[in-house]
């Protein structure tokens, strides 16, 4: 079960057909011979009678064991699909994870991918790594909010706390500090805001 197949499939499907098989000819068979044990005919001699009570055992540890072997054929196919989904469990949480990592940058490589001959952000000296970290964790926490990763009132009151101070500090440093920072910390506040409630 390390490595689940569809040729363990196929095994175990064409098992329980047998199983299944061997059920509905023994049961019959158990039915048969009670009737005839039960049946006070001169035909059945005490020797045969004998013999047929014999049979009539026979044939109910037959269908105990079928009953047994049915039960583990049962036990093992949940074992193999149960370990195909934890094989499928464990590629979905890595292609998850390169999701996670690449869409952000696909969508900044997307929006700067275009050519423009003037970009606001260009014109300041921490402007546009600001710019570049603030779009990748806006994304990242809504992103995490709706898939409710995370607590987000907690998280994003202290990401915006953060945020505005970094914001301030690189506003001081530039040459035109109000300019810069007000229209950013409002972006934030926009988009964050509904978040919070």
């Amino acid at each position: 079960m390390e490595d689940p197949s569809t040729k363990t499939l196929k095994k175990l499907q064409g098992v329980r057909k047998e199983l299944i098989y061997l059920r509905r000819s023994i049961y019959p068979l158990r039915e048969s011979i009670n009737t005839i044990l039960k049946s006070e005919s001169p035909l059945l001699k005490p020797d045969a009678e004998h013999f047929f009570m014999d049979v009539y055992d026979h044939t109910i540890q037959v269908i105990e064991s079928l009953e047994t072997n049915r039960d583990l054929q049962s036990g093992t196919m949940d074992l193999y699909v149960n370990t195909a989904r934890y094989r499928m469990n464990g590629i979905v949480k890595v292609l998850t994870i390169m999701s996670t990592i690449f869409i952000p940058l696909t969508f900044i490589a997307g929006v700067y991918g275009i050519s423009f001959q003037h970009m606001p952000e260009l014109g300041y000296n921490w402007a546009y790594p600001a710019v570049w970290i603030l779009m990748i964790v806006i994304i990242m926490l809504i992103l995490f909010k709706k898939k409710r990763w995370l607590c987000a009132s907690k998280v994003i009151n202290n990401f915006l706390k953060s945020l505005i101070t970094l914001l301030i500090r690189i506003s001081r440093r530039s040459k035109e500090p109000l300019k810069f920072a007000l229209p950013l910390i409002q972006l934030v506040i926009n988009l964050l805001y509904p978040y919070v409630h």
